[in-house]
């Protein structure tokens, strides 16, 4: 029947439109019971006199207060016809579903309730909005940048561990939560491997070019065996640069011409030459030249956070265990000077060199200049 969300009252706020529906603030049950409790006393107190002043205040608070964040959500209702374009969006509707039902992760947008046959879906809500109105938030910090990206490459892990692939991976669909957390959000294109169903044409319609893997920006439909993991890795990595640069994007794979070089927009962060080696494994022309899967991905994201926040440490700063084998000291050895490095790279910036007296692991650091 219309308008029947399981006991979640539709609001008039419409919070966006798309091509699959429209997301409208929702109650849940509790505060629609809370709410219309309120009102009938306030109601009652006016039009038959005088009633408990305590409660009554109670009942002001309910109805004045905003609404609390485990009392809103939003409400995603689709139109869906009674034909064979109907039962389409009705089976993507049950796929995503099936992916926020099942995903419970802290970078993954919470799902609360939904039902296919009804055609809505309710997950949180997030007020402050998406990623791509926030761009100036990381700005030029590339291990802020790094550390707000991180549960992101974890969450499409987990994504790719069902067996999933989200397709629409961009700052348009990255929620910020009130905590600061980057929560990614609209699986309304995600499929399952194992669905054996032909994709329609929504994937090559969604979005744009600043976002799609150029393999996949083709006419016609992708076969299931051409739709890989590729297609949320070249995206995603090229969500962080969106992130360190500021900007939304550019076209397709062109993160090294001048405009978009991250080592020429910020020419004195010497960090900025590893962030442009993770994008050039990522962010690529050709499909077989994507190089990393998600949980890849996550290791070399780890390893930069991990060689930017040594960056300048001193020996005289306490023993420094060995993040390879965890049970010897780094000891420093040599470094390479910063005329050196400023030939080999433009910048200029030390890198003092380490040495584990237990398993022998190296490790270099910058000291920025």
């Amino acid at each position: 029947m219309a308008d029947d969300y399981d006991g979640w009252q539709k609001l008039g706020v419409q919070l966006g439109k798309g091509g699959q529906g429209t997301v409208y603030l929702a109650r849940s049950p509790e505060r629609v019971t809370q709410v219309r409790i309120a009102s009938q006393e306030l109601t009652r107190y006016f039009r038959q006199g005088p009633v408990d002043q305590e409660q009554l205040a109670q009942y002001v608070a309910a109805l004045g207060s905003p609404d609390p964040p485990d009392g809103i959500g939003a409400l995603k209702v689709f139109e869906i016809s009674p034909d064979a374009e109907g039962e389409k969006a009705t089976r993507r509707l049950a796929e995503e579903l099936r992916a926020l039902s099942t995903l419970h992760h802290p970078a993954i947008l919470k799902y609360l309730i939904g039902n296919s046959r009804k055609g809505f879906l309710i997950t949180e809500y997030h007020p402050s909005g998406t990623l791509d109105k926030h761009l100036g938030r990381y700005k030029g910090k590339v291990l802020e940048a790094l550390e707000a990206f991180r549960p992101l490459v974890e969450g499409v892990a987990a994504i790719h561990g069902l067996g999933a692939i989200h397709r629409d991976i961009k700052p348009e669909n990255i929620f910020i939560a009130a905590d600061g957390r980057l929560v990614l959000g609209d699986f309304g294109i995600v499929i399952f491997k194992d669905s054996g169903h032909r994709l329609t044409t929504t994937y090559e319609k969604v979005g744009t070019t600043f976002w799609m893997a150029p393999w996949a920006y083709k006419q016609g439909r992708l076969d299931l065996e051409e739709v890989t993991v590729s297609l949320d890795i070249f995206p995603l990595t090229k969500v962080l640069w969106s992130m360190i640069s500021g900007r939304n994007g550019f076209i397709f794979s062109e993160y090294d011409r001048a405009e978009n070089n991250l080592e020429k927009l910020f020419s004195s962060d010497p960090a900025m030459r590893f962030v442009n080696q993770l994008l050039g494994k990522c962010v690529v022309r050709d499909e077989k030249d994507c190089k990393l899967s998600a949980k890849e991905l996550l290791a070399a994201v780890d390893g930069l956070i991990h060689q930017i926040r040594s960056a300048g440490r001193k020996p005289e700063q306490g023993p420094w265990p060995c993040s390879m084998c965890g049970k010897g000291y780094y000891s420093e050895i040599g470094y390479i000077s910063p005329s050196v490095y400023k030939n080999m790279s433009g910048n200029r910036a030390q890198f003092t060199v380490y040495v584990c007296d237990h398993c022998g692991h190296a490790e270099t650091f910058m000291i920025k200049r």
